[in-house]
């Protein structure tokens, strides 16, 4: 449905609309936290949550921008190995160590996603395919 919108109006507008019920959604949720009392943060888990969604809202560019130019098939697919992107930075800086089962499953993902995402027949444009490096971008700033 995002693309359609896109492809309407273009990125920026999409994601001014699309952010402006968003923040009305988390204001009203934020509200209700703050009444429940459930709701405290410190200094540094804002810097992290700043932090965090400036590479949400790169990210989230980076894919709607896809759509614009890309076919959703290709920058759907590679977009939503985010949380392999997630997994990996959670190894190097968490120390969250995969075991073999682990890795094999990340393969077989990356793998799944080339299968259902390339036409095997044209294999030597597959890197060109547009919208391909838009996806890749989404990909690893929203992981």
């Amino acid at each position: 449905m995002q693309s359609i919108a896109i492809r309407r109006i273009g990125t920026p507008k999409t994601i001014i609309i699309r952010s402006s019920f968003t923040l009305v959604i988390v204001a009203a949720v934020m509200i209700w936290l703050a009444g429940q009392g459930t709701l405290t943060v410190t200094p540094g888990t804002v810097a992290v949550i700043a932090l965090s969604s400036t590479f949400f809202v790169a990210g989230y560019t980076v894919f709607m921008r896809g759509f614009e130019v890309g076919e959703v098939s290709i920058i759907s697919h590679v977009t939503s190995c985010f949380a392999v992107v997630t997994i990996l930075l959670a190894e190097v800086f968490k120390g969250e160590a995969l075991n073999a089962a682990q890795w094999s499953a990340l393969v077989a993902i990356f793998a799944g996603l080339f299968l259902t995402a390339a036409d095997l027949r044209q294999l030597k444009g597959f890197w060109r395919k547009p919208g391909l490096t838009h996806g890749l971008a989404a990909m690893s700033l929203l992981g």
